[in-house]
């Protein structure tokens, strides 16, 4: 909420006055406050999200200066902080619109109701009914959007103030975080490097510029402002958090780790963080290390979430790694139990007992993750088919390959799959007639599909993309 007064909370004044009517309240000394001094005190608790008190504050002025249009929208403002919205709308439409801060109040509950057209009108007529407009009427129309999650509906009201002003940091800064909330990440990415050449020292600019490139997918220059973030306040977690995703992406899995590891020293309690440091262990095959993270993980949250049962079906890839399969089952259970119509849970635990030779339990249990999706999703046929090769099961991986294609002629990556299990297989005439099918349908196919490919089959992939390539020449 708005904090009008809060410069002046410093000041000996104001200490003062707050002294002098907690004197009061406690019934030591009797006083006379006016309606502005009682406004301002409310203020003030409210700044310490302290609304009990300030609500007693607003409550013992309108005894004594009963229907004051400051304390009743002060009233009205704490309501709305407080999800009491209809009791809001009772004051603000309990006084007289002519005001500017009932419009603006009102606009503010139209937000509240999702009624943005009717917040607009109010809003430009707050505008147009003021004598004299300067950059702070433009501002307080726009901060009834940003601060209600309309930024789109904010950004205009920003570039009128700008125009008035276009010196103000900060409203270029403010400017610049409704750019970017907006999507336009190259403006945001603009104004908040003129912030920057002015102030080099404002940490939520260079946390916002971090976003921004973040957005555009430029992770290096992302991770050099958080750095910048970093060197002002080692201390700022969020930039701690960002820094990590970001080299995350660049798959520099060492780095992002450490710092998820780091954040989670401020953070304790919060899953994501060991979940996101398990899976870059996992990725660079530390298997455990990324075990420790993701049982962490699980401790935190232990009723259904996304990242606890993702961090168990990780923790049984660890354990399949370790050759542990009795582990690998008893983590993927504790998955299926909390979502347990998840078929690629299921065909993890199948191809679990594909490795423990347990042939009849996995084709149970693949037909029961096929029939989770009325046998109508591929992409289960496929892990399906993938389970069976990595077991080196060709002829079952292309059974369930087969039956995709049959059955989905038009998927895009069957043909290309089939043909790799031939290449396996040694079988190149197979190899030869599905790999032009693929061809046929989709050259992009075969591409996406080497994408997939592990390092450990450089020369497979090498191989496909090579005659991809000299059949594109030749025809």
């Amino acid at each position: 909420m708005d904090n009008s007064f809060s410069s002046s909370f410093g000041k000996d004044e104001f200490k003062k006055l707050l002294a002098k009517y907690e004197e009061m309240a406690s019934g030591k000394q009797p006083a006379y406050f006016d309606a502005d001094q009682l406004t301002e005190i409310a203020e003030y608790y409210a700044s310490l999200d302290d609304y009990e008190k300030s609500l007693d504050v607003i409550e013992f002025s309108l005894k004594i200066h009963p229907g004051t249009i400051e304390i009743l929208t002060l009233k009205a403002h704490l309501l709305i902080e407080t999800d009491h919205i209809q009791e809001a709308k009772e004051i603000a439409y309990s006084m007289p619109d002519y005001e500017y801060d009932v419009k603006r109040l009102k606009a503010l509950l139209f937000t509240k109701e999702n009624k943005i057209d009717e917040a607009k009108r109010m809003l430009q007529r707050m505008i147009e009914e003021e004598e004299e407009v300067d950059e702070e009427s433009y501002l307080d129309a726009a901060y009834v959007f940003m601060d209600n999650e309309y930024p789109e509906e904010a950004l205009p009201w920003f570039e009128k103030a700008l125009k008035l002003v276009p010196g103000d940091m900060t409203i270029q800064q403010d400017y610049a975080e409704c750019c970017f909330r907006t999507n336009n990440i190259e403006r945001a990415i603009v104004w908040y490097n003129k912030v920057l050449d002015e102030d080099p020292y404002s940490t939520e600019c260079w946390f916002g510029l971090g976003k921004s490139y973040s957005m555009n997918d430029d992770f290096q220059k992302a991770i050099e402002a958080f750095d910048f973030v970093l060197a002002i306040n080692p201390n700022h977690t969020a930039a701690i958090l960002l820094k990590a995703h970001a080299y995350s992406q660049i798959e520099n899995y060492t780095e992002a780790a450490e710092l998820y590891l780091k954040y989670t020293e401020y953070n304790p309690d919060e899953e994501r963080p060991y979940y996101m440091a398990g899976i870059c262990y996992y990725n660079l095959g530390s298997y455990e290390e990324a075990l420790e993270c993701f049982l962490k993980a699980t401790q935190r949250k232990p009723l259904l979430d996304y990242f606890t049962v993702d961090a168990f079906q990780y923790m049984a890839g660890c354990y399949i790694h370790k050759n542990d399969h009795a582990k690998a089952l008893d983590a993927i259970d504790n998955a299926i139990q909390l979502d347990y119509k998840n078929a690629d849970l299921l065909i993890t635990k199948g191809s679990i007992f594909l490795r423990q030779e347990e042939f009849d339990s996995a084709n149970e249990i693949f037909q029961e993750a096929l029939e989770l999706d009325n046998f109508e999703n591929p992409d289960s046929y496929i892990s399906i088919a993938l389970a069976y090769h990595d077991n080196n099961l060709f002829d079952l991986a292309l059974k369930y390959l087969i039956g995709l294609q049959e059955s989905y002629s038009g998927h895009g990556l069957s043909y290309i799959y089939i043909a790799y299990i031939y290449l396996l297989k040694n079988d190149k005439d197979k190899f030869k007639e599905y790999f032009m099918k693929a061809m046929e349908q989709n050259p992009n196919n075969i591409t996406q599909f080497t994408n997939q490919l592990s390092s450990d089959q450089a020369e497979i992939k090498e191989l496909i993309l090579n005659l991809k390539q000299s059949i594109e020449e030749n025809y």
